[in-house]
């Protein structure tokens, strides 16, 4: 769920991966995917979350990170997070 301008992408299911950069850090990366904006245009999207902390008790994990959009519509955007795992 990012959107750009307050419209949404549609880009359906968006796999990724976790990779290590250490021994004490990971990354996950979703790399560059096809995406439909404004139901006009056409962008790749990619997005990398570095895992800095995971709290087992709370269920969540914080991190910094990085989102960009190439095509029709550009924007880059980072900062910090907080996920949380939840059952589905």
């Amino acid at each position: 769920d990012a959107p750009v301008n307050e419209i949404q992408s549609a880009c359906g299911k968006v796999d990724g991966f976790i990779k290590a950069t250490s021994e004490l850090s990971a990354v996950m990366e979703f790399p560059g995917t096809y995406c439909n904006w404004m139901l006009i245009g056409n962008v790749t999207q990619s997005a990398s979350f570095s895992i800095e902390a995971i709290n087992l008790e709370n269920r969540t994990f914080t991190g910094y990170y990085k989102i960009e959009f190439y095509g029709t519509g550009n924007a880059t955007g980072s900062g910090y997070y907080n996920a949380q795992i939840i059952d589905i």
